[in-house]
């Protein structure tokens, strides 16, 4: 049985009557779609969400972008960089794919060095007068690499003929020097694996040298970019009902509606100002730190999902609190909520599961 209203804001919502006590009802409005299951106590939750507008595959490659940038940050560290530089030199000896590697690599880190002298918050405007002036005709003439040597108090620049020049700096010189490598180091990994070929490369090296956390996220961006669209229709659904809690109180089928309609004036009625805002809201949200209202680190690694067999299994997590990967719920693709329990069941069944 349905039934079809009209709400106050204009929307219209249409309740199918579910054969297990459980009703299903589908909001529409010029501004997006909502789903959601109520149950016999008349509880309402909001099973998806989607703004016309923001693109699902565009939020998905937002959040693949944020854990590469995390792997990439924790890779940039001196010595997980340094062990990680020293093991593509070892198999670029052997490997084209490796060289080719190193060779971008190197290339990307130069180019960044380069780039950030002209910033003002480079390291170099802590160095004395004369030092900095010596440093800049060094690294003129050309440089295959600049390093922090004898514990951080000296720089070094390493010429293309491997001619080293050694520069003494102060402790907040080495600070600075140090922090402005790290993000070299991230931007510079980012720029060379970002496409799928680099991706996979980095996960497996990362693997290899233990890198654990760089592996996490990166083994997590892998899984992304095989559903991309799926997976960014899921968290646009939780940064829609978090945006409904903090905003308006909970996530009422009627707040959801407010946070659908707020999204959709961000970005067609507010020009670029707009834009950007829903960009900064997705970009926080996604990143774990929020936008405003606190960390969403547990919805947004909720919603990861972990797919099992192609096309057939997903391991998924639908509520706000984090599960561990046994208690992930799970669904056959395209199934309805009904399907659950019995899906549950088959689960112990499975005897060969891919772990996170």
């Amino acid at each position: 049985m349905k039934a079809e209203t009209v709400n106050a804001v204009g929307s219209t919502s249409i309740m199918t009557a579910g054969a297990d006590d459980t009703d299903m009802m589908i909001d529409t409005s010029a501004a997006g779609r909502a789903a959601y299951s109520l149950n016999g106590s008349g509880d309402y939750t909001t099973t998806s969400a989607a703004v016309n507008g923001l693109d699902p595959v565009k939020v998905g490659a937002m959040a693949q972008h944020q854990r590469i940038n995390s792997a990439s940050n924790s890779l940039g560290s001196s010595t997980t960089w340094n062990t990680l530089s020293q093991k593509i030199q070892k198999d670029s000896l052997t490997s084209s794919e490796a060289r080719s590697f190193s060779n971008r690599l190197d290339n990307a880190v130069r180019s960044n060095w380069q780039r950030s002298f002209n910033d003002k918050s480079s390291f170099i405007h802590t160095m004395e007068e004369a030092s900095r002036t010596q440093f800049q005709t060094t690294i003129g003439v050309g440089f295959s690499k600049i390093i922090s040597t004898n514990g951080g108090v000296q720089i070094t620049v390493i010429g293309q003929d491997n001619e080293k020049v050694s520069f003494n700096v102060s402790e907040d010189a080495a600070k600075f020097f140090a922090k402005d490598e790290a993000r070299i180091h991230s931007e510079s990994l980012q720029q060379t694996f970002g496409d799928t070929q680099g991706l996979d490369y980095l996960t497996n090296m990362s693997k290899q040298i233990g890198a654990t956390e760089a592996y996490s996220y990166l083994n997590d961006a892998k899984e992304m970019r095989r559903s991309t669209e799926s997976y960014g229709a899921d968290l646009t659904t939780s940064l829609v009902r978090n945006y409904a809690t903090e905003r308006y109180g909970n996530e009422s089928s009627e707040n959801i509606r407010h946070a659908i309609s707020d999204f959709d004036h961000f970005l067609t009625q507010q020009g670029s100002q707009g834009v950007n805002n829903m960009h900064d809201i997705i970009n926080g949200f996604v990143s774990g730190n929020g936008y405003g209202w606190g960390n969403t680190a547990n919805e947004v690694n909720g919603r990861l999902a972990i797919l099992v067999e192609p096309g057939i299994l997903y391991f998924h997590h639908t509520s706000r609190n984090p599960l561990s990967f046994n208690q992930f719920r799970a669904y056959r693709i395209g199934s309805s909520h009904s399907e659950l329990p019995l899906l549950f069941k088959r689960l112990n069944n499975i005897t060969k599961l891919i772990k996170r």
